[in-house]
């Protein structure tokens, strides 16, 4: 005899209601929103390692 899931069957569609809904509502970016964003990131990782190598951009 085997177990479907460990998960109650009402529990079920609501975690897949909840990821339709953010998966319907999740922020679409545009490519040069992606580079900048990318970018940003890198700076800010960038800025830290200066901190911790003593090195200031």
């Amino acid at each position: 005899m085997s177990q479907k899931s460990s998960v109650p069957p009402a529990r079920v569609p609501a975690e897949k209601l909840v990821r339709d809904i953010r998966r319907a509502t999740r922020k679409h970016h545009s490519a040069e929103d992606k580079i900048r964003i990318v970018l940003e990131r890198d700076d800010v990782c960038l800025n830290r390692i200066g901190i911790h190598v003593g090195v200031i951009f």
